[in-house]
């Protein structure tokens, strides 16, 4: 069993994935966190410090401490295949920019929702170009698209 890297989307991406957060087994397979962002694919740099043995309220928990450092672009070229709850994804990336994206598999997990494959294909073809804008805010990070 391998580890999954995430994908955050914080503005959904136009005939392409919702805003949110996608795993996926195509990058480094080291728990790391990428961002989508205008067409480019980030990793989310981190930087990790020892926690001195006495200063630790458990012996083996909280012997590091993260700290964000920056955002790095991948320049990724190739496919990738994102999932999330409710969809799976494959998105292509030339030359690090994102050139296009395919949903493989949608999942009704409600079955209160009347969403189908259909109805999501045509909600991502009706996005219009001012998508919205969600902020992640995880270890002192803030993304906003303003």
């Amino acid at each position: 069993m391998s580890l999954f890297d995430t994908i955050e989307i914080a503005t959904s991406v136009k005939n392409g994935p919702r805003s949110g957060e996608y795993q996926t087994k195509d990058l480094d397979n080291c728990m790391d966190t990428y961002m989508l962002h205008n067409d480019r694919l980030y990793k989310r740099l981190i930087k990790y410090t020892v926690v001195p043995t006495e200063q630790r309220k458990h012996p083996l928990l909280g012997s590091l401490i993260p700290t964000f450092i920056g955002l790095a672009d991948t320049d990724y070229h190739g496919y990738i295949t994102m999932y999330s709850a409710d969809s799976t994804w494959k998105i292509k990336f030339t030359d690090g920019e994102l050139v296009g994206s395919e949903l493989i598999e949608f999942f009704a997990n409600d079955p209160d929702r009347e969403d189908s494959l259909q109805d999501c294909k045509v909600d991502c073809e009706n996005q219009d170009d001012d998508n919205e804008t969600y902020e992640f805010n995880y270890n002192n990070w803030e993304y906003n698209n303003e």
